[in-house]
């Protein structure tokens, strides 16, 4: 070997540990950055003609584990779906108080149960009107806070829908200029590893708003598709679009997410492919299959509205059972006039069966006037005649009528009232007597659990609250209701202990319950959902950071590794320099024999 060979190996092996040394120095001052993977210089063999020349400086690569990386941004999207679905429950348990507390909807309606049974043993006291009136308004303004919070939890999933739509496609547009910077460098024979890094860092927060797959092309960029199969990244941009419903209920219909490709110009082109496609909740289909999107749909779509269908099976039953036997009475007084709160029209068919009793009575519940009408015989009619019927036989003392869709029956003395007797009549095609059929004297009121409330004339007028049955059997004269009667008010304080038959609703069997059973059924059941979810979302991420631990066991930076790699670089860099030096001595020598 040649002098020139010995200056020239050592020149080369002083690079390559100028270069290892510049890479560990890039490796120890990033040890602390997030998203940063370890890099490693590569050291070839050079053969020059066959004939060996040192050492040449290869590629700076990250040190990266592509399963790993994998693995992480499945678990992120896991994770991501997880988290968001315990936020929603801790939220709504934070709404429903705690099951059997003073606070919770079974307390409520427990204590509405009791007023009902001291009024029943007061039914003079007006007092004790005045607290049925309190705490049914408090049962009702519980049950229509939860429907309402249900309805505003899904508002709120639906525009976190729409806010990680945008961050979904913010994320999307910087790896897109990302791919580009990358591509260009390594056309260039240029060091991407720290754009690699930010990419790497991109996508990990990506995958946690949408389940990802990823595919490398061989100009270094990446393609990105949603587990659906959609794609989302490729050499063109992709856009998602979603807007938000302006308000949310039960009927709500919310749009759909389309994926548009975007031109160089940021314009869309082309048709729209479709992630989620819009409708009532119950009808949307979705292939988004992980991360905080799905976590939202499902809380939007699914876990919310079956709540929800479990509040409005209980505002619906409670306001079945009391109504029917709050019409099946009257107050004492008795009330001027009973305004349905059923829409009906003049025309609407009715048929009904049974002996109807509808009496006008004075101040002291003196039968002033009264009419008994055979449902069974007059058969099928329409409304409109039913009321023209009574109207009729009421004479000058009372009217019937249909008043802006809602079956009005007065008297006409305002110092007097109306009392009806429907106990035993049956509207057809339906469980109602004729009373409770038009609500005639309805205590709750509402369609759903939203709206869910007493009815604002007795709020405005506890004396309105239902006391005593009409008697079937008193004639024009006699004592038609009594003050001291309590048989409608005992039969209401009843309730609180009766079975009632509940339809089967997502999430609660059909069975047999009282209503605080089944309230606190739905507490219940919450509260064992929520400590689920939030179990799941306790394992996802002890999973995620088991995988983060992993990985970055195996792509970040170890001190102690590079400082032990600092010697062997720093004695490489000296023995070089000995080398370099040995080779000028030797040109020394030669030169002084030459002399």
């Amino acid at each position: 070997m040649s002098i020139s060979q010995v200056l020239q190996n050592g020149l080369s092996g002083l690079s390559a540990s100028q270069a290892g040394l510049a890479t560990i120095s890039q490796n120890v001052a990033n040890a602390n950055t997030v998203g940063y993977s370890r890099q490693t210089v590569s050291l070839e063999q050079r053969v020059i003609n066959g004939i060996n020349g040192g050492v040449s400086v290869g590629a700076i690569t990250r040190v990266v584990d592509s399963f790993l990386t994998r693995e992480l941004q499945i678990q992120k999207a896991s994770e991501g779906e997880a988290r968001v679905v315990s936020d929603f429950y801790t939220n709504m348990q934070a709404r429903f108080g705690t099951p059997g507390g003073n606070n919770a909807l079974s307390a409520d309606l427990s204590r509405f149960g009791a007023a009902l049974e001291t009024l029943s043993i007061n039914p003079e006291d007006p007092a004790f009107r005045f607290n049925v009136v309190s705490t049914g308004i408090t049962v009702a303004r519980s049950v229509s806070q939860l429907a309402t919070n249900v309805q505003t939890l899904r508002s709120r999933a639906d525009t976190g829908i729409a806010e990680t739509v945008s961050e979904i496609n913010a994320q999307l547009r910087t790896v897109f200029d990302l791919n580009s910077a990358i591509a260009r460098t390594k056309a260039q024979k240029g060091n991407a590893s720290s754009l690699e890094d930010q990419r790497d860092l991109v996508i990990s927060n990506l995958s946690k708003n949408i389940a990802i797959t990823t595919f490398s092309r061989t100009s270094g960029e990446l393609s990105i598709m949603a587990q659906g199969g959609l794609t989302l990244l490729d050499t063109d941009l992709h856009e998602l679009d979603y807007t938000p419903a302006t308000s949310v209920s039960e009927p709500t219909v919310f749009g759909a997410i389309d994926v548009f490709t975007l031109n160089a110009d940021g314009l869309r082109v082309g048709s729209a492919q479709q992630l989620v496609s819009s409708g009532l909740s119950s009808a949307v289909v979705s292939t988004v299959n992980g991360g905080r999107l799905k976590g939202l749909l499902d809380v939007r779509d699914n876990l919310l509205p079956d709540l929800g269908a479990q509040i409005t099976t209980l505002a619906t039953t409670l306001r079945n059972e009391y109504n029917a036997i709050h019409n099946s009475g009257s107050s004492f007084p008795a009330i001027n006039t009973l305004t349905g709160t059923r829409a009906v029209a003049t025309g609407d068919a009715i048929a009904a069966t049974g002996n109807l009793r509808v009496a006008v009575l004075n101040a002291n519940g003196t039968v002033v006037a009264q009419v008994d009408v055979d449902l069974t015989g007059i058969g099928a009619t329409t409304v409109g005649a039913l009321a023209t019927t009574i109207d009729t036989a009421l004479g000058a003392d009372g009217t019937a009528s249909v008043v802006n869709g809602k079956l009005v029956i007065s008297a006409t003395d305002a110092a007097q009232g109306i009392a009806i007797n429907s106990t035993n009549t049956l509207v057809s095609g339906t469980t109602q007597g004729f009373t409770h059929y038009f609500g005639l004297n309805d205590f709750f009121i509402g369609t759903s659990g939203t709206d869910f409330a007493v009815r604002s004339d007795i709020v405005g007028d506890p004396s309105r609250v239902s006391m005593a049955t009409l008697s079937t059997t008193a004639t024009v004269g006699q004592s038609g209701i009594t003050i001291g009667d309590n048989s409608v008010i005992t039969n209401l304080s009843s309730l609180t202990q009766k079975s009632v038959s509940f339809t089967a609703v997502t999430g609660l069997p059909a069975g047999t319950f009282t209503l605080e059973e089944y309230a606190g059924a739905i507490l219940g059941l919450n509260a064992v959902q929520a400590a689920r979810a939030e179990e799941t979302a306790e394992i996802q991420a002890d999973i995620l950071e088991n995988i983060e631990f992993r990985k970055n066991s195996l792509t970040g930076v170890n001190i102690d590794e590079e400082l032990a790699n600092i010697l062997v670089f720093q004695n490489s860099f000296a023995a070089s320099a000995r080398v370099i030096r040995a080779a000028q001595d030797l040109f020394d020598s030669l030169l002084g024999i030459l002399r």
